[in-house]
């Protein structure tokens, strides 16, 4: 089956006039006098269901009524299909909506990024909730529609970012809304990303499309071009930098089969394409980046600057970036700046310690302040050996912040003795020995106000 005509612009042009008068079922149940009970289960239809559709969807989904599965990959779809064997199957998913959608409460799309915004879209347009994977969409256009078409449809939209039920994330956002750390004025985030090739040219030649894969309908609206299998086997995506080569193994993708080396688009590298994916940026930003607007609401950007970078190449996105993004004084928030760095890039030693991962920077409050980290750390006072204890906690310090609980005003409470405090204090617990001990609190890049004596730590208090 040939695609009808699926081009981005005509299809955003006229998505708030969809093709067809669709009915606009009551999915929000009544569970009052008169309406089904609330005992009733959701029936989904899911669009992809290989990868995340399988593990991020089915998996969760399995107290609910599948009622219709659509990919465009018969081997990716395996899992599902075999353990589901009665869920009607399809491949386009216009013509699942258009037969099934009055059978249909809700869909979650798990799919190349290219094709999220037409496959919520066309959904909305028939009255039905979404699930979408992040990133919502390719580009700022596409996201205003899709928020005007959820607003106009009124029907119950959700982005899958599920880091963001992650228990330290909430206790990130909570501890930053807390002012724990002040007015956050800089932060540094690290990714591993990409861990799929990019930076490349196409490769020339065409192969065989595999007889499982549709590949006119896994391109949907995106340019036609020739489907390829795999890179010459003399391309560098067979050897990349030593800091890439994890580059070489997609087992970290959490990918059921394990795609060969060398993939060209499908499945799971099509991320490093300008045309199907959205980058590093947008494979990981979903993440990281929502716990930064959930803490700060920062509002719109004042500006964003390549600091450096490997280069786009005509239809790929950079190998490596270093990417600065900034917002101007926000009323009473001072000005904030975000350094993102990828693809073997990674958070300057002088800001980190060189542990990695993401950086914090506020105006302190009543933390240490450092501009990379600080930790307190106990001895015994005769040996000043490390104390053994139950725990095998012999410091606290600023990485283990998330996980510390804080007190109403941002400060924070250590005990240091040598029982527990409780289950509910033993976050903020330093084990000590019985009898004297030695405490040092080391400050790494100390600011000025420790060296000048502005700040002074607080002293340990003895209670009873």
């Amino acid at each position: 089956m040939n695609t009808p005509d699926m081009n981005r612009r005509t299809f955003l042009k006229t998505a708030s006039f969809a093709t067809a008068a669709v009915a606009m079922p009551n999915i929000l149940r009544s569970q009052g006098a008169g309406g089904q009970s609330p005992n009733n289960k959701l029936n989904i239809a899911c669009c992809g269901v290989g990868g995340r559709g399988y593990e991020g969807a089915i998996q969760n989904l399995r107290g609910e009524n599948f009622v219709a599965f659509c990919d465009v990959d018969d081997e990716r779809a395996a899992q599902a299909f075999g353990e589901f064997p009665g869920v009607p199957r399809f491949r386009d998913f216009r013509v699942m909506l258009d037969k099934m959608g009055n059978k249909i409460d809700a869909v979650t799309v798990a799919v190349p990024d290219h094709m999220h915004a037409y496959i919520s879209i066309w959904a909305m347009k028939h009255g039905l909730h979404v699930y979408c994977q992040k990133p919502l969409c390719q580009t700022v256009h596409e996201a205003r529609v899709m928020a005007r078409v959820a607003a106009e449809t009124k029907v119950v939209t959700q982005m899958g970012t599920q880091m963001s039920s992650m228990p330290a994330n909430m206790r990130t956002v909570e501890l930053i809304q807390s002012g724990a750390l002040g007015e956050i004025t800089e932060i540094h985030m690290e990714t591993d990303r990409p861990i799929w090739p990019q930076g490349f040219d196409r490769p020339a030649g065409e192969d065989k499309v595999p007889a499982n894969l549709n590949w006119d309908l896994w391109q949907g609206a995106a340019p036609a071009r020739p489907f390829l299998s795999l890179y010459p086997k003399d391309h560098p995506v067979y050897n990349p930098r030593p800091e890439k080569k994890h580059q070489l193994d997609f087992k970290d993708a959490a990918l059921d089969p394990v795609p060969p080396v060398g993939v060209v688009y499908h499945p799971f590298v099509w991320r490093g394409w300008v045309e199907y994916g959205t980058g590093v940026i947008g494979d990981g930003a979903g993440h990281s980046w929502n716990v930064v607007v959930w803490a700060l609401d920062p509002g719109p950007l004042s500006a964003v600057e390549v600091l450096e970078t490997s280069g786009m190449t005509k239809e790929q996105y950079p190998d490596w970036s270093v990417v600065r993004f900034e917002w101007a004084q926000r009323g009473v928030h001072p000005p904030l700046t975000i350094y993102h760095y990828d693809g073997g890039k990674t958070v300057p030693k002088e800001v980190n310690g060189g542990s990695g991962g993401t950086v914090w920077i506020g105006t302190k409050g009543s933390l240490p302040p450092v501009n990379a980290f600080w930790s307190v750390t106990m001895y015994d006072g005769k040996t000043q050996f490390l104390i053994e204890n139950p725990i095998n906690r012999y410091l606290i310090n600023s990485p283990m912040l998330p996980s510390l609980k804080t007190n109403p005003d941002g400060s924070l409470t250590l005990y240091i003795q040598k029982d527990s405090p409780g289950k509910d204090k033993e976050s903020n617990w330093l084990p000590a020995p019985n009898g004297t001990f030695s405490l040092y609190i080391r400050a790494y890049w100390a600011d000025k106000t420790i060296l000048d004596g502005t700040w002074m730590p607080p002293n340990v208090e003895k209670v009873k």
